[in-house]
């Protein structure tokens, strides 16, 4: 998108073989889905929003605007993914990497509604960023082959935790979650 304003109805689709840009100024308002075999990118002054679904194959990168609103982020396909918030949160972030695939944070990541883990041995490596999640955030399908790894000084944050299973390991071969039980007045956990 070279700078025009895409709109996206209920059940539209935009695919793309290569990197999808949203650049120039551009503005994408999405209620259906976008998808793409390679990577998409929110450049700096431009606008992605709307309740609609992303499926991406490599790198999600933001250094836009990007209103999370209802709508859900997949990470598909083979490979490892990066994902670059550009300080905005996601709504709904899906890992369904075939083959073993990870997603390394390149900044903090806020998740609003749900992380879940749809496919098998998916990670995501925090390095030196931190994954927090809202009040209402869960975290579902993780086990010893599907978790969140510590690997740096990042952080898996529960924000007004009451009782919680952190599914964490220090690497993708070491899971080590966490169960807390809140008995007093609830607290942001990390």
């Amino acid at each position: 998108n070279l700078g025009a304003h895409i709109i996206l109805v209920d059940n539209a689709v935009i695919h793309g073989e290569l990197d999808i840009k949203n650049s120039n100024s551009g503005t994408i308002s999405n209620d259906g889905t976008i998808s793409t075999s390679q990577n998409l990118e929110n450049q700096s002054g431009c606008t992605i929003s709307g309740d609609g679904t992303y499926s991406v194959t490599g790198h999600w990168i933001n250094n836009g605007t990007f209103n999370s609103a209802n709508s859900t982020l997949t990470l598909i396909g083979g490979g490892n993914s990066q994902l670059t918030c550009g300080g905005d949160s996601v709504c709904k972030l899906f890992m369904n990497k075939s083959s073993g695939g990870t997603l390394t944070l390149m900044d903090n990541l806020s998740i609003n509604n749900d992380l879940n883990f749809l496919a098998d041995n998916n990670q995501i490596l925090l390095d030196n960023y931190d994954l927090t999640l809202s009040s209402t955030a869960t975290i579902s399908s993780f086990d010893n082959n599907e978790f969140v790894v510590t690997n740096g000084t990042g952080q898996l944050i529960k924000n007004n935790l009451q009782n919680f299973v952190f599914p964490i390991g220090y690497d993708v071969s070491t899971y080590n979650p966490i169960t807390l039980n809140e008995n007093g007045t609830a607290d942001n956990i990390g």
